[in-house]
């Protein structure tokens, strides 16, 4: 899918994110005694990384479609978020939780993003079941057809 869309192939699309996500010391290759290759080589990737890889990818399909994206990396607090917002005209916001940590603290994340950013909508990435979060306000996006029509409209 992201070959068919993007026109990259999947290994360019992995190079990058190497190269974004800093994976170079998470790729091995092992050799025997004569340092011979006995295994084609592999990557090790966490879910982080595959964080930064849809995160690179969800920036090009918006770019693609003409929206202005302001990326603000993995790890900004919620106040650094709401200063953007106050300094620059944000109408949506895009966010992940993928990981096991920001999976328990998603409740604080909805309460944080509902109660200060009012005038933004609100979508949100992930794997967590969506009958947990239907009263959050936020639009839940758990595939990445719902998010190209979300963007296409």
């Amino acid at each position: 899918l992201i070959e068919k869309i993007s026109r990259k192939s999947l290994r360019n699309w992995l190079l990058a994110a190497v190269e974004a996500a800093g994976l170079e010391d998470a790729l091995y290759m092992g050799t025997d005694r004569n340092n011979t290759p006995w295994i084609a080589g592999g990557g090790c990737l966490v879910t982080r990384d595959f964080l930064r890889l849809g995160l690179l990818f969800s920036r090009l399909l918006l770019l693609q479609k003409g929206h202005n994206v302001i990326y603000l990396g993995a790890n900004v607090p919620l106040s650094g978020l709401t200063q953007v917002t106050d300094v620059m005209k944000v109408d949506n916001i895009l966010f992940f939780s993928i990981s096991n940590i920001s999976q328990l603290d998603l409740p604080n994340t909805i309460d944080y993003l509902n109660k200060k950013l009012l005038k933004q909508s609100k979508f949100l990435v992930t794997r967590k079941n969506k009958d947990i979060l239907s009263t959050s306000g936020l639009t839940i996006i758990n595939s990445i057809e719902h998010f190209i029509s979300i963007i296409s409209d």
